[in-house]
């Protein structure tokens, strides 16, 4: 992702996919998802006035929801799957 796009385009993007995914899929997207992230981060915030600044301050606590929501998913997924007792885990929650 370049920096330069603006934040809803980024956000866009990445979010663009709604539904079932293989699990290559789903790995892509979500490094896709870090990769924009660490973009995003790295951002210069000083050029937002208040109102662009708000803007993006909601539109990344929404991705942080999904984001959150996503990762427990895949904490399920990996009880149900017994991945985490192979690491040596007794639960991730």
């Amino acid at each position: 992702m370049s920096e330069n796009l603006p934040l809803g385009i980024v956000f866009e993007h990445v979010f663009s996919y709604h539904g079932l995914m293989s699990s290559p899929a789903a790995l892509a997207q979500a490094t896709t998802v870090a990769d924009a992230a660490s973009t995003l981060a790295a951002s210069d915030w000083a050029v937002l006035d208040g109102a662009d600044a708000m803007a993006a301050a909601e539109a990344i606590a929404a991705a942080k929801g999904f984001l959150d929501a996503g990762l427990l998913h895949v904490i399920d997924r990996l009880e149900d799957t017994g991945t985490l007792t192979e690491h040596g885990w007794t639960s991730a929650k």
